[in-house]
């Protein structure tokens, strides 16, 4: 069975620094991720994306997708340093469950492998 994707809408307010937010999810919130085993399972990927708007250079909302194997549920990830923790709360996001998925299709699976020669 393919791993579970927790996925979450992560939405700033309107005075939120949306660069400073970027810049503290790379250098400090990934990098604090619990990414060691624990009693309910792992956490097995996790990606951050920024909604696109044409009409909007840096949207304010984002999609945090973490890969769980195990028990998964609407849980964030587990942050190990209670300073990041507190640094993300500060920034006053919404943060709304969207679900549990599993990936069924993969358009990278199913085209040739260029590098294959025969």
């Amino acid at each position: 069975m393919p791993t579970p994707r927790i996925l979450h809408r992560i939405t700033l307010p309107e005075q939120a620094d949306i660069d400073s937010f970027k810049t503290f999810m790379r250098d400090r919130y990934f990098p604090a991720v619990h990414t060691g085993a624990t009693r309910v399972g792992v956490v097995t990927h996790l990606s951050l994306g920024q909604e696109y708007l044409a009409s909007r250079e840096n949207s304010a909302a984002f999609l945090l997708d973490m890969g769980f194997d195990g028990f998964a549920d609407d849980s964030m990830p587990r942050i190990d340093d209670d300073a990041v923790a507190a640094e993300f709360d500060s920034f006053g996001a919404r943060i709304e469950y969207l679900g549990v998925f599993i990936e069924l299709l993969n358009l990278a699976h199913q085209l040739p492998d260029e590098t294959d020669p025969t």
